[in-house]
């Protein structure tokens, strides 16, 4: 095949990425695959931010991650979104005051260690877990559980 012949067979695709990337007609070979590169590049950088974006999002919903470590988890998953997954597969659900039970009206049934263990099994997370997030929401019911549990002493 002669030169001529393979210029003919490349020029369509030249005209194409020319067109694609914004390339002036008379553009020679090797500036349009460049600016093709570079076109590439973008998109990839694109996608890749809105793939952590996305990841980063869900995470959040599922309460694995914290609001104020957005940017942190969004720089780990632009750059190593299998190293975040791994991460997340590794967290446990974060309680909020919206997932620890409410109070019940009956007075022996919204004491403190009925509040945690109702907080246990709803979340599925430790005792540990479980206290702190209760003595958040009901901190009168966490002072009561704290003065049932101290040794009474004599006053002089």
């Amino acid at each position: 095949m002669l030169l001529t012949e393979r210029l003919a067979a490349v020029s369509p695709g030249l005209a194409t990425l020319r067109t694609l990337c914004a390339v002036a007609p008379e553009a020679a070979a090797p500036q349009v695959l460049a600016a093709a590169q570079q076109r590439i590049t973008d998109l990839t950088d694109t996608l890749a931010t809105r793939d952590a974006e996305q990841q980063v999002a869900q995470a959040l919903r599922d309460r694995l991650i914290e609001p104020a470590k957005r940017d942190w988890a969004q720089g780990y998953a632009r750059s190593d979104p299998t190293g975040f997954a791994t991460y997340l597969q590794g967290c446990t659900p974060l309680l909020t005051a919206r997932t620890v039970p409410a109070a019940s009206a009956d007075p022996a049934g919204s004491d403190f260690d009925s509040l945690v263990v109702a907080t246990m099994t709803a979340e599925k997370v430790s005792r540990g877990a479980a206290m702190m997030a209760v003595a958040r929401a009901h901190p009168e019911a966490h002072r009561a559980w704290i003065e049932s549990t101290q040794p009474q002493t004599p006053r002089a």
